[in-house]
């Protein structure tokens, strides 16, 4: 029979989303200990702003950032009932998540069992962009189905089950790593560049003239001593465009050097000018002084 312990660790370090302890709930100090984190070997996403980019061969044309509030969870918070944890929503994400790949946390780094984060926020704060995507993702089954869970809230006494279906409703549940996956939606509305950065056909990880590239720029990660969950995240987006020519110093020289020369030829000319001015003669009228002689 296989230990609790072993299954504990294929859990760990299982780079599948599996929902939920792969053994029975222990107590929260009986958790496994923490694995150091990795990077997924297949995300393939990374950060355009950073030093080793080559996102300096290109300007942007556009650029759009946006800061969102969210709750950040880890997967022992299953068990745990709101605020603090997502006990309301465990038996849904079970049945959404469990089996399929993880897609990460921030940046693509993966916390490994337990510590894996996933990310709640109100459904009606997501961009309406974005929820189109989950929606015809969903509906398609294409490849990002089941990377956002939409979900009911909890009907309390004092709900209207009329409004059930209304945003207002309803939460949406993800591992951070998901947000890359159409990162640029997050912030096109209302951007000076709407219309490109909606269009996820010339998002890449690579930028090249003419695509979009993002990221998410700033999280901090909640006060969980404190039980806090409350996060809030920054995305950023742009389109890269050529980039313009700078001067080299070389043509600096040349054209302080032609300009000088003009400046020269000017004053020549200026002073060519003064001396064809034909000099004012002084000629007074001579008047006879004649007598009248009766």
């Amino acid at each position: 029979m296989v230990s609790s312990s072993l299954l504990s660790l294929a859990f760990i370090i299982s780079p599948v989303f599996a929902v939920g302890p792969a053994v029975p709930p222990q107590p929260e100090d009986r958790i496994p200990p923490k694995v150091d984190p990795t990077r997924l070997e297949n995300f393939p996403w990374t950060n355009p702003f950073s030093s080793a980019s080559k996102l300096g061969q290109f300007d942007a044309t556009c650029d759009s950032t946006r800061t969102f509030s969210a709750a950040e969870f880890q997967l022992h918070d299953l068990r745990q009932p709101e605020p603090t944890g997502l006990k309301p929503y465990s038996e849904a994400l079970k049945g959404l998540f469990y089996g399929r790949g993880y897609p990460g946390g921030w940046e693509g780094m993966d916390n490994h069992g337990y510590e894996r984060n996933m990310l709640k926020m109100e459904y009606d704060e997501v961009p309406a962009k974005v929820k189109d995507w989950i929606q015809e993702q969903e509906s398609a089954k294409g490849p990002g189905q089941g990377l956002y869970a939409v979900l009911d809230k909890p009907l309390s006494r004092a709900d209207d089950k009329d409004d059930e279906d209304e945003s207002g409703q309803k939460v949406v549940i993800f591992a951070p790593g998901a947000i890359y996956e159409n990162l640029p939606l997050w912030v096109a509305e209302n951007s000076n560049c709407e219309e490109s950065l909606s269009d996820l056909s010339t998002y890449t990880a690579t930028p090249s003239e003419g695509a979009v590239v993002g990221w998410t720029t700033e999280h901090i990660a909640p006060s969980r001593t404190q039980g806090r969950r409350d996060i809030k995240f920054t995305v950023k987006a742009q389109v890269l465009g050529p980039k313009a020519k700078e001067e080299t110093d070389d043509e600096s020289t040349e054209t302080a050097k032609s300009t000088d020369e003009s400046q020269r030829s000017n004053q020549a000319a200026e002073k060519v000018q003064e001396s064809q001015v034909p000099r004012q003669e002084a000629n007074e009228p001579v008047k006879d002084n004649v007598k009248d002689e009766l």
